[in-house]
């Protein structure tokens, strides 16, 4: 908040606002902004596609299903039926390799000014 809102404050004849004073109020203000934000940011770092967060989760069930797509469209044509075993194999197998191109880009990122 700046200064200037700041000394625009005023606590109101409310029992609770008067209990924490202008100081308290804007702790608590300060507090739940800041909370909100790691909450939002933290939600988004979830997102990335590796394996340990949600997002290399739902990219492995992504290509799960598209396969199982494909797998569904050749039995209906009766032009192939594919394994089950090779559609995990093969997301498995995405997952992993989306996740260490991920990783090294972010650790080529962060070691380039060192070398």
């Amino acid at each position: 908040m700046h200064p200037f809102e700041e000394s625009l404050l005023e606590a109101e004849d409310n029992s609770f606002a008067q209990l924490l004073g202008e100081d308290g109020l804007l702790f608590l203000v300060n507090l739940f902004f800041w909370l909100l934000w790691v909450n939002i940011l933290l939600g988004f770092t979830n997102l990335i596609p590796m394996v340990p967060f949600d997002g290399g989760h739902m990219f492995k069930d992504m290509l799960r299903g598209v396969l199982n797509a494909v797998k569904n469209l050749g039995r209906k044509l009766k032009f192939w039926d594919i394994n089950p075993m090779w559609i995990e194999h093969i997301s498995s197998k995405a997952s992993n390799i989306s996740s260490l191109a991920l990783l090294g880009m972010i650790l080529f990122i962060i070691l380039i000014p060192y070398l």
